[in-house]
């Protein structure tokens, strides 16, 4: 048995990073640990509205991720250097907040690697520092393999890591973050190493299922698979609509079509909607379109009383009553569409997407396009494989029923509380001696 302890949770990003932050700090909390999650200021409300704790992160960003936030973060040529240069100097901005947040902490949990500061603040604080990865993807040694020898894959995939440490933005935020260790006193962390730097030394958590990917030989030691995690405690504010309630309700499920919370920013996104109401008026079928906060998406002129637009619908509510799922192929979606049980086609765009729509592939429970082809005829031979083969709906009920049995959040707590134990002793440890 662990005594209770203050845990920090610190995230970036979309609300795929946040879910999963929530729903640790909530079992964390149930458990007896006084939690705070600390992230942007844009999600306070979704995070006090549950009781959690909240410590705000500079740059102060909105809720939902606006187009120009979204094209920088997916966009390594920095089209906009004025706001690359803004979020890497406001890198010491969010080293402050987020030591004063952790200043009393006994444990520092980031989501991701969207936090770059977090690795200098546990070594500032000389704190435990556990880091999670929700995709395979971000895992070392973990990309999809291009080749049937394992060698040549991991001899890729290291040439790959490599490469991407001169992206431009990765190379001026290593001048930045460069410049603030050296200001707080930290030793220099060389380029080739600044990516791998992110990842906890302790204990790293792969919070996706093992059906995605299984643990590995060549898997760093400190990795533990929990499984997925799942933010299911809905509010008020996070149950179905009314309208689309009465709309299920109202005939036969629909196809849902959804980008996520950033994809839905891409200037392809008004064409994969207006292609999507026309693949699923071909295919006959009733559709939901989920187009975030961006009016400019909303292909107004085509839809009628079987198509219909929101902005947002909670997934673990809406998915398990579709038909089939086309999306952006982020995992906090793709988990969610695994749970449900129905077949997806994934429209992958950039950075983990490709690496989960071919996993998905692979597992016999979806089809695969790209983002930046997409059209209607596609889409109709694609759906139509999945709406009328039942191999695609028998290969995703038996996944299902695999992440259902696996308890991801016990499983990321229990090795978070086994963290803390070990912790504890070495502390004892240290002062008795």
């Amino acid at each position: 048995m662990v005594s209770s302890k203050r845990i920090v949770l610190t995230a970036f990003g979309t609300l795929g990073d946040l879910y999963p932050a929530i729903a640790l700090a909530q079992e964390l909390q149930t458990r007896g640990h006084h939690v705070v999650i600390a992230t942007s200021e844009g999600y306070r409300s979704k995070v006090e509205e549950i009781g959690i704790n909240f410590h705000s992160l500079r740059p102060k960003l909105p809720a939902e991720l606006g187009a120009e936030w979204t094209k920088l973060i997916f966009n390594g040529r920095i089209k906009n250097k004025e706001l690359m240069d803004l979020v890497c100097s406001s890198q010491r901005e969010t080293y402050e907040d987020l030591l004063k947040a952790a200043e009393v902490a006994d444990l520092l949990i980031s989501m991701n690697c969207t936090v770059v500061v977090a690795p200098l603040v546990a070594q500032k604080t000389k704190i435990p520092w556990i880091s999670c990865f929700l995709d395979p993807y971000y895992v070392d040694d973990d990309m999809l393999g291009l080749t049937p020898f394992a060698w040549v894959n991991h001899v890729f995939i290291k040439l790959v890591m490599y490469c991407l440490s001169f992206v431009p933005s990765v190379l001026l935020l290593h001048k930045h973050i460069s410049q603030l260790r050296a200001e707080i006193g930290l030793p220099p962390v060389k380029l080739h190493r600044f990516l791998p730097e992110l990842s906890s030394p302790q204990l790293m958590l792969a919070m996706y299922s093992p059906v995605m990917a299984r643990l590995r030989n060549n898997y760093p030691a400190n990795i533990q698979i929990t499984g997925c995690v799942f933010f299911d405690r809905l509010t008020p504010n996070q149950k179905l609509s009314q309208t689309l309630v009465e709309f299920l309700d109202s005939g036969p499920p629909p196809i849902v079509f959804t980008l996520g919370s950033s994809t839905v920013y891409f200037e392809e996104a008004l064409n994969f909607y207006t292609q999507s109401v026309i693949a699923a008026k071909k295919l006959g079928y009733r559709a939901i379109l989920l187009v975030g906060n961006a009016p400019e998406n909303l292909p107004s002129e085509l839809l009628t009383k079987d198509i219909i637009a929101v902005n947002y619908a909670p997934h673990s509510e809406l998915f398990p009553r579709a038909a089939a799922i086309v999306h952006q192929g982020g995992m906090g979606t793709t988990s969610q569409a695994l749970l449900s049980g129905v077949p997806m086609l994934v429209v992958a765009h950039s950075y983990e997407q490709p690496d989960n729509a071919e996993r998905i592939v692979n597992l016999g429970i979806g089809r695969r396009l790209k983002l930046q082809t997409y059209r209607a005829e596609q889409a109709v031979v694609e759906l139509k494989k999945l709406l009328t083969q039942p191999k695609y709906k028998a290969k995703i009920l038996k996944v299902q029923n695999c992440i259902q049995s696996e308890n991801g959040i016990q499983n990321a707590c229990d090795a978070i509380e086994k963290q803390l134990k070990i912790d504890e002793v070495e502390s004892d440890f240290y002062f008795a001696t």
